[in-house]
């Protein structure tokens, strides 16, 4: 049976409003994307954040370019890929998209998970972090109290009240903890506020804490020692490693930014290569895109793939937790099936 390709969009919806230092949504447009052949499906995700460049209309025109004519994945995944390649700059969700379909779907016609496909160690034993958005301070105790149980609450900043935010937090978590301020901080002397407010051997990490081409500034921070500074919006691919990479202590790896598992997967190799911490990250996927890049966690010392804990309206199931560990429920291919019956086309 030949290969087919049918997609659906979809609008993922938060539990509750999500805040960053970009703003506050209540849900996040995407695409499924569902490969078929010999009468098994594969699945894959494009989840598009407002400040993304892609969107729905765009991806599913870059799907539709793509020519699976004649592909066969049991022996032609490494082809179907290739032909790909031309998205991974401009349009990395819609590739990232297919690839994980791709993978899923092999994976499911040979009976064997997508990790080892990749030729990955067994997932597992990376820290997995819960994010608290940015919100109304009188809402902290409540939204820490709906968390699942976690040894790490990622902390969202926004440059706001950042030091009063942090403190109401150390009131009510004595666990690790670890800053995402997207960017938000325009000076040192904010980092050190913040950071003096926190316990010692608490905190895990700050991620992206000045604007994406303010390098200096973050490596600055880095070389201090006080937290391993990790890269987000300054490393948006393999392309920007190691020049834009080398001066920080880790790197966040989305498949939504690079374009896909493949790519993640070189990514992780070169950051592993040169000392740095891999972080796996997400646009808030649903249980399917986060399960993909569970598949790379071998590599990984800290997971942010929450998605599936903060979306009400999930339309998967994958990654479980376990004594707040992610764990994978299902073997051959991403280990994830759809529970609700969507309209592709």
């Amino acid at each position: 049976m030949s290969l087919r390709i049918s997609l659906c969009p979809f609008h993922l919806q938060f539990k509750h409003p999500f805040g960053t230092a970009h703003g506050v949504r209540t849900g996040t447009d995407c695409v499924f994307v569902r490969l078929e052949q010999n009468d098994l499906f594969g699945y894959g995700e494009a989840t598009m954040p407002p400040y993304l460049l892609e969107n729905q209309r765009s991806v599913i025109a870059a799907l539709n370019s793509i020519d699976l004519s004649a592909i066969d994945l049991l022996g032609g995944l490494d082809e179907l890929i290739g032909r790909t390649n031309k998205l991974i700059f401009e349009a990395p969700c819609a590739r990232a998209a297919l690839v994980t379909a791709a993978y899923d779907l092999t994976g499911r016609l040979v009976g064997r998970p997508a990790w080892e496909l990749l030729e990955q160690t067994v997932p597992g034993g990376a820290k997995a972090m819960f994010t608290l958005g940015v919100c109304d301070l009188k809402d902290i105790p409540e939204r820490l109290l709906e968390l699942p149980d976690c040894d790490v609450l990622k902390l969202k900043l926004n440059g706001v009240q950042d030091i009063r935010r942090v403190e109401m937090v150390n009131a009510l978590w004595n666990k690790n903890l670890f800053l995402d301020v997207n960017q938000a901080w325009t000076n040192q002397s904010q980092a050190v506020d913040v950071l003096s407010t926190i316990n010692s051997g608490q905190l895990l990490g700050i991620e992206q804490p000045f604007a994406k081409d303010e390098l200096e500034l973050n490596y600055r921070l880095q070389r201090t020692g006080a937290a391993t500074v990790y890269a987000d919006e300054s490393v948006q691919g393999i392309a920007d490693m190691p020049e834009r990479s080398n001066g920080f202590g880790g790197v966040n790896l989305k498949l939504m930014k690079c374009g896909g598992l493949d790519q993640a997967m070189a990514m992780a190799n070169a950051a592993v290569h040169a000392g740095q911490h891999v972080m796996l990250g997400s646009m808030s996927e649903s249980s399917l895109g986060c399960t993909a890049a569970f598949h790379l966690s071998g590599s990984a010392h800290l997971l942010d793939l929450d998605g599936p804990w903060l979306i009400a309206n999930d339309p998967f199931v994958g990654i479980g937790l376990d004594n707040g560990k992610h764990v994978l429920k299902r073997s051959a291919g991403l280990g994830v099936e759809l529970v609700v019956q969507l309209p592709f086309i």
